[in-house]
């Protein structure tokens, strides 16, 4: 493995698959499907191994031991007892922030180490909590496992001091979830470059102005895409704060529409059922297709042509970000202004982790605990599931290829 991947997962996520769950010690959680289980007294394991790939992955969730005071030392103590005793040069962990939540405290960090000749990643989770400590070692050579350890990880619940269940839904960073915005239509006023031409063909590879108008049922609407998308944004906080004044109304009857607000008078005809022409000018209004649900295959960066430099391919800090169908991503810097300190601010730093796509939304949760939300749309009413190439990832256009 090329760098070390350090793991802090949302941390006492409410579970929504209650039958796959399972029981061990004070520690409630979903196994990972297809993997060989293993149980003893103090231990329960879940191994898998690609012969074909020649990649494994060991899941180990230990049985509470008495604290030794504080989650410092008990990760420490297990750091040791755990990893670095078994395994030949384990190096120190590279530590992630401790995460607070209904007594427990859970703290994380990981190494590489050398096993049978190959780069390994050794992790440790340790939860410090009514006296006790509870730890999970997981030890892989194969990044493909990355979303089943955090999805195994996300499921665990720990039974509190009254021997009843802590399941809090909090986010990694020990706050409250974050609400499901209303669900609205996203509509992306296009207006073509005249050097580009016109033609609707040409919008994926013309010099675009593009600005959103978000429409609710009530048609009430507002004229711009919040940044970080609709899942986590609120409509009747904004209506009623600073903003309030830009939020306007949409009509539509007849083929003929307007949208009104204090700020503008905005004309339309319907063309079809996704596009809506601007009365007395070329642009046009272009009905965002769903995203839910949606994965991707590829490599994407807000740089034009990127893809014909050498130097976006090499390795290294690049503003580039791969997606993978099976809902992992791999961010080489996509937020990195400077890749020459990449870690300047910690909150854009290069990492590895899934995402979810949903209500206009792509939301990336990282290894070490970030949650990242940016709004997602494809190009004009291309559906991104056939028409990938151009999409708009924070209202900016990201090129495939």
């Amino acid at each position: 493995m090329k760098k070390v991947v350090s793991l802090s997962i949302c941390f006492f996520w409410l579970v929504y698959t209650y039958a796959q769950q399972e029981t061990f010690d004070l520690t409630t959680y979903i196994p990972p499907q297809g993997w060989k289980k293993e149980q003893k007294k103090d231990v329960v394991t879940y191994t898998i191994t690609d012969q074909k790939a020649k990649t494994w992955c060991t899941l180990a969730l230990y049985a509470g031991i008495a604290s030794k005071g504080s989650s410092n030392q008990d990760f420490s103590s297990e750091w040791q007892q755990l990893i670095v005793s078994q395994y030949n040069s384990v190096g120190s962990p590279q530590i992630n922030p401790i995460r607070n939540a209904n007594g427990w405290q859970m703290k994380s960090g990981g190494a590489e180490f050398v096993f049978n000749k190959t780069n390994a990643l050794a992790m440790l989770t340790t939860f410090t909590g009514y006296g006790k400590c509870i730890s999970i070692v997981v030890l892989t050579n194969g990044e493909q496992y990355l979303a089943t350890i955090q999805n195994f990880i996300s499921s665990v619940t720990l039974q509190g001091g009254d021997g009843k269940s802590t399941a809090t839904p909090v986010s990694s960073s020990g706050t409250k979830p974050i609400p499901t915005g209303q669900k609205a239509t996203v509509w992306m006023n296009v207006q073509i470059n005249p050097l580009d031409g016109s033609d609707h063909e040409n919008i994926a590879t013309a010099s675009a102005n593009v600005k959103f108008y978000v429409i609710y049922s009530d048609g009430d609407y507002y004229p711009e895409m919040p940044s970080a998308g609709l899942q986590s944004f609120d409509k009747n906080r904004s209506q009623t704060g600073k903003d309030k004044e830009s939020w306007g109304k949409f009509s539509l009857q007849n083929g003929k529409g307007a949208f009104r607000s204090k700020y503008e008078n905005i004309q339309v005809e319907q063309v079809n059922l996704t596009q809506l022409k601007k009365v007395g000018y070329a642009y046009n209004f272009y009905k965002c297709a769903s995203v839910d649900g949606l994965t991707l295959q590829g490599r994407w960066s807000y740089i034009p042509n990127w893809t014909k430099d050498p130097y976006y391919s090499q390795a290294g800090c690049r503003q580039v970000i791969y997606f993978s169908k099976d809902g992992t991503f791999d961010d080489r810097g996509i937020w990195v202004s400077d890749c020459r300190n990449p870690t300047k601010n910690p909150q854009d730093a290069p990492g590895k982790g899934t995402y979810r796509i949903q209500n206009f939304t792509i939301i990336l949760t990282y290894l070490d605990g970030r949650i990242i939300h940016k709004a997602f749309t494809g190009v004009a009413d291309k559906n991104p599931a056939t028409y990938p190439d151009l999409l708009y990832i924070g209202t900016n256009p990201f090129y495939s290829k």
